[in-house]
């Protein structure tokens, strides 16, 4: 663990380093600087070493052996594309769950993190519809929509996707699987919502903001690895008249001055970046709002104006909170094994098998 923060605040450095680029016009909340989902990491990072001991890698080790009680348990899922309900076995689902979630040529110790928090996550949908059904599942314990390649793969679709490279992808996976198979996370004995996501801004947003969740191992941690991948920054440049096209579209209610500089103001966001408010035209909406009316990577954003058009720069990719996949590779490649990223992102955890 103490090697993963001496890496972490290497890369604080290394991120702090990166200059920022400044266009007129650019729409910043007043409380934070333009990268400070980079700067803050080190603020992040301090505050994790005071439950260093309590997020110390479990002293379990991983078995190939098949788990009795695991291996005799199934998943029911509703395929949203065909109406049909699934019958998977934990294992197999577990392996074409991984596929959906996470790229076969990740580290075999981020695919194993991985694979313990997805299996964690939809035991407990399981555990929870079995308890109290919802009529909309038809019997499922939660659904996947097999043409969206969401949730679940099925064996025989990886085939087809794969093709020449099938054998050595899927063994891959599998691999991962039966190292971990039945391995659980939880806190204070109870599963935990295992949430994950590709990749953060460089803080990992806390439950309550970004699921309504409010979960002492759901907090806000440093995850500067992200700025490592190719894919942390991504921009959406358009004009102002696409911009008004979609503001009208989305809310009826606004309406937009002659000042297209104004119409973004008053951007708020969470410590970890998340925009967590934002006026457009106005009127006060949620950065969620904005990133599904934009088609956003994440909520993690600024909004520039330079000459006739909008820039929305992104960091990140998805809600931000829990694991991030892409930090947790690198977390691998530098050395941590599935135990320490687990620790990492679900802090005060402990790894069981059931």
């Amino acid at each position: 663990m103490k090697k993963i923060m001496i890496t972490c605040l290497l890369l604080v450095l290394v991120m702090a380093a990166i200059p920022a680029i400044t266009l007129s016009g650019i729409v910043k909340p007043d409380n934070r600087k333009p990268d400070a989902a980079a700067s803050e990491v080190l603020e992040a990072s301090q505050a994790t070493e005071a439950t260093e001991k309590a997020t110390e890698k479990p002293t379990e080790k991983p078995t190939e052996k098949p788990a009795g009680k695991a291996d005799a348990q199934s998943f029911k899922i509703l395929d949203n594309a065909t109406g049909d309900v699934l019958q998977v076995s934990d294992r197999d689902f577990c392996i074409g769950a991984l596929a959906a979630e996470m790229p076969a040529s990740f580290e075999e110790e981020a695919l194993k993190a991985q694979c313990t928090a997805l299996y964690t996550f939809f035991c407990k949908k399981r555990d929870a519809q079995r308890e109290k059904t919802d009529s909309d599942l038809k019997g499922a314990d939660f659904s996947c929509n097999s043409e969206k390649k969401e949730v679940y793969i099925p064996k025989e679709t990886l085939q087809s996707l794969w093709k020449d490279n099938f054998e050595t992808a899927y063994k891959k996976l599998e691999n991962a699987v039966n190292a971990v198979f039945s391995q659980v996370i939880r806190y204070d004995g109870e599963l935990i919502t295992a949430a994950y996501c590709a990749i953060s801004g460089g803080i990992t947003e806390n439950g309550k903001n970004a699921l309504s969740e409010d979960q002492p191992y759901l907090q806000s941690v440093a995850s500067p690895w992200d700025a490592l991948c190719n894919e942390y920054l991504s921009t959406v440049t358009l004009t102002n008249k696409e911009v008004k096209t979609i503001i009208e579209d989305t809310w009826n209610d606004i309406t937009l001055g002659d000042s297209s500089q104004e119409w973004f103001t008053d951007l708020k966001t969470t410590d970890a970046g998340t925009v967590s408010s934002v006026k457009v035209g106005g009127k006060e909406v949620t950065g969620q709002e904005i990133r599904d009316a934009f088609s956003l990577r994440s909520s993690n954003f600024e909004v520039l104006y330079t000459l006739d058009e909008f820039v929305f720069t992104v960091r990140g990719y998805g809600h931000g909170a829990g694991l991030s996949q892409y930090g947790a590779n690198e977390m691998a490649k530098q050395g941590a094994d599935y135990q320490e990223i687990l620790a990492w992102y679900y802090p005060g955890t402990t790894i069981e098998t059931l």
